[in-house]
C-alpha cells in the first residue's frame, strides 16, 4: 500500500455469512514499528484509514462474533495485514 498524506486507507474486504460488511470499528493496531499510529473506521464506506505510519508491516485486529448453530456466537479474530511504503512499490 502507499503512503499518502501520511495516511493508508484500505477497503475492509471481510463480509458476514449475509454479506454484511464486518465492523472494523473497534479493530486496534496488534503489530507495528509506529509508534503514533491511529485507525478509523468509516461504516458508509467501508474504508478503514490508518493514520501516522511510515514503512513496514502493520497488522490491524477486529473481534467478530462467528454465527453459530441455534443462534449462538463464538469471538473470532479478524486480521488485516498491510505492507506500505512512502512511494509506489514498482
Amino acid at each position: 500500500m502507499e503512503i499518502k498524506d501520511g495516511k493508508i486507507e484500505v477497503a475492509n474486504p471481510y463480509k458476514d455469512p449475509d454479506g454484511n460488511a464486518i465492523s472494523f470499528e473497534n479493530a486496534r493496531v496488534t503489530q507495528s514499528f509506529n509508534e503514533n499510529i491511529a485507525l478509523e473506521y468509516d461504516k458508509k464506506t467501508n474504508i478503514i484509514t490508518v493514520t501516522g505510519a511510515n514503512r513496514g508491516r502493520i497488522e490491524i485486529m477486529t473481534e467478530y462474533d462467528i454465527p453459530l448453530h441455534k443462534g449462538d456466537k463464538k469471538v473470532g479474530e479478524l486480521y488485516i495485514t498491510i505492507y506500505a511504503d512512502k512511494e509506489k512499490i514498482r
